[in-house]
């Protein structure tokens, strides 16, 4: 890879007054490097020195699909320009429509350049290829939920990278080796596989790990291994760890109160694998001790706002106990207080409790629309007590935005015993892009925390004149 290769990237596939960043250069540069021409071992000579694979590790927000579509995008050419070569680039992901977004960018300059427009098609997503019929070449996106399909595809970049393994935290082995298979026979070509950190699900990211651990150490010498992470000594939010995980931070690309702002609602086991790149659990507790204790107060709902609140209800799994919690806006600030605890509930119990306080203060109830369908569909049908009953995409964007709440120092609880023993068995689990408090995945009783959500988020967007909540006697 020369400086020439490099500005040929910043012309045709970077943006408009946009160039790679210096460390994206080093790294383009290093997957792609040959042996020197003295090389002792003539065969190797001038041929790539990593063609057992490279493994880059980045954590989000770097620009990891800008580094792969550049790479793709030059061996795209060198290949190209070898007399005789048959060029076959992969680009593989999980799922055709994750591969799509890196194959998105790769095609831009073919479709943007008209020089480049003039001697390649892209049809789709089905590829791009030369126009001239006498050049065997072609870049396409694959879906790696079949491994045993991808092992027939003649993958090839002569002098680059044939494949570009994405999300490769996901990835099952028989996809890794399926796609080794596809390319051992190849000369002088080689996989690139792109990830941030794992969980404990992430088999094959692991093996490979360990496996780029070896190679520094001389094990593996034809095998590429970059990782950028902040060590377990550095604070979450210690500058330092972070300009360490994130190059696109020291490089001053990024700043890192952008990174921290930017990042504020995720929980802190994603912020530990997709900011500081280290590896994890795939889920994990919803507050951390030091949040949850820096939204402390001495006193709940003031006794002038206990009208027209918002009571949340919701209940172990087994029935042995429901909580009610009531939260109230006052100033911009949600104030939330857990106001009963009930051993051994059952449905009409619930619903004489609830019409109770709905007759004194007037207040609105919320609750898991499957948890207590019962109790809901009573209130809100034979009682006409008003009530909304969240389903599962709802109760993921409140575990969300009352994260944003305490982040954002605009939630109040009065550190119940029952909430403070309960936070630390509160765990979330992926939901799609978003994450929810999984009652399955949590360690414990947790129905505390999810009335608290819930409660916190019905109020920070039902807009209320003043008066609120309660007591339960």
């Amino acid at each position: 890879m020369t400086d020439k290769d490099i500005a040929l990237v910043n012309r045709f596939y970077m943006g408009p007054d946009e160039e790679l960043d210096q460390w994206q250069v080093e790294l383009i540069k290093a997957v792609m490097e040959v042996y020197p021409p003295d090389w002792p071992v003539e065969a190797l000579s001038g041929t790539l020195r990593y063609k057992d694979g490279v493994l880059v590790l980045v954590p989000r927000q770097v620009g990891k699909t800008t580094i792969a579509g550049a790479i793709e995008f030059i061996s795209f050419f060198k290949s190209i320009a070898v007399q005789g070569s048959r060029t076959n680039i992969g680009i593989v992901a999980q799922q055709t429509t994750n591969a799509k977004v890196l194959f998105d960018r790769f095609k831009q300059p073919f479709i943007n350049n008209n020089a480049l427009e003039a001697r390649f098609k892209v049809t789709g997503y089905r590829g791009v290829y030369p126009r001239d019929k006498k050049l065997v070449a072609e870049c396409k996106v694959h879906a790696s939920d079949r491994p045993e399909k991808l092992q027939s595809i003649p993958f090839n970049s002569e002098g680059g990278v044939a494949l570009t393994l994405d999300e490769l935290h996901l990835q099952k082995l028989e996809t890794y080796t399926a796609l080794k298979l596809g390319i051992q026979a190849q000369r002088n070509t080689t996989m690139l596989m792109i990830s941030t950190a794992g969980d404990e699900n992430s088999h094959t990211l692991h093996i490979l790990q360990q496996y780029g651990e070896e190679a520094l150490l001389g094990q593996h010498p034809e095998f590429g291994y970059f990782r950028w992470y902040s060590p377990d000594q550095y604070d979450n939010f210690d500058p330092v760890g972070i300009k360490l995980a994130n190059p696109a931070v020291a490089c001053g690309r990024l700043s890192v109160a952008k990174v921290l702002d930017s990042n504020r609602m995720i929980p802190e086991y994603e912020f530990t694998r997709y900011i500081l790149n280290r590896n994890g659990q795939s889920e994990n507790v919803y507050l951390r001790a030091s949040v949850f204790a820096n939204a402390g107060g001495d006193e709940g709902i003031p006794e002038e706002d206990r009208q027209r609140c918002v009571i949340a209800v919701d209940r172990t799994s087994n029935w042995e106990y429901a909580t009610l919690v009531a939260a109230r806006k006052i100033d911009g600030v949600i104030h939330v207080e857990l106001l009963a605890q009930i051993k051994d509930p059952t449905s009409p119990n619930l619903v004489r409790i609830c019409k109770k306080l709905y007759k004194k203060y007037k207040c609105e109830f919320v609750m898991d629309a499957a948890m207590l369908k019962d109790v809901w569909t009573a209130l809100r049908e034979k009682e006409r007590v008003p009530v909304e009953f969240y389903n599962t995409t709802q109760i993921a964007n409140a575990t969300s935005q009352t994260y944003a709440l305490f982040a954002d120092d605009r939630l109040v609880h009065v550190s119940d015993p029952i909430m403070v023993n309960q936070r630390k068995h509160a765990m979330t689990k992926a939901l799609g892009e978003q994450y929810v408090l999984s009652v399955k995945d949590s360690t414990g009783d947790i129905d505390s925390i999810r009335a608290m959500v819930l409660a916190a988020h019905k109020a920070e967007t039902t807009e209320r004149n003043k008066p609120s909540v309660i007591s339960v006697q």
